[in-house]
């Protein structure tokens, strides 16, 4: 590629003096499989960034795990953390030392992994590709984050939410039925719409 530039620098320890240096004003920047993955330093760190070099007006596309759809992935995620914890080889033997505790876990009857089809997804996931799978599950950093706990840390970076990058998931017509639109209408007052849009 002749028009990319590839940048290797630890984005927790990077000031906006040290960040103007490196990168111009961005008018797009997407971060996809990096919020939910990485510690808060790291978050602080990107926050920072976006801060310093976003365009007033630009754009920044968040890619993250979201709660409350990955509740339930919460307990599964630190049992396959822990079980590839110390497991010798690659990401293909880690993934497969995880999928196999945590399928031996379900056989046994444990109570609290999520339901089998979900369950089912993420580890076929496992199987097809190990590496993505290490990144995704085996971290001591994964942490999903509600949208509204998201939107108020990059309020630091100046950013407000503009909707959904898929914009059919910020239109209820489409997506909730009139049960479900009743509800998120009747509901207190007190829930940030996205929350309510995300339980659905």
């Amino acid at each position: 590629l002749d028009n990319a530039r590839f940048i290797e620098a630890d984005l927790a320890a990077l000031d906006a003096a040290a960040l103007e240096r490196m990168l111009p004003e961005l008018d797009v920047v997407i971060c996809y499989g990096l919020w939910t993955w990485v510690p808060d330093a790291v978050r602080a760190g990107i926050v920072r960034l976006l801060g310093a070099r976003v365009k007033p007006g630009g754009i920044v596309a968040m890619g993250y795990n979201a709660l409350p759809g990955f509740a339930d992935a919460v307990a599964l995620q630190r049992l396959l953390a822990e079980a590839a914890r110390g497991v010798r080889g690659g990401e293909g033997a880690r993934a497969a030392a995880a999928i196999a505790a945590v399928e031996a876990l379900r056989a046994a009857g444990a109570l609290h992994l999520p339901a089998d089809d979900v369950l089912d997804r993420l580890l076929a996931q496992g199987r097809r590709s190990p590496a993505y799978f290490a990144h995704e599950w085996l971290t001591d950093f994964w942490r999903p984050v509600f949208h509204a706990d998201l939107a108020r840390d990059l309020a630091a970076a100046r950013l407000d939410y503009g909707g959904a990058a898929l914009p059919a998931e910020s239109l209820p017509e489409f997506n909730l039925s009139a049960a479900q639109r009743d509800a998120v209408a009747a509901a207190p007052g007190g829930f940030h719409p996205e929350t309510l849009g995300d339980l659905f």
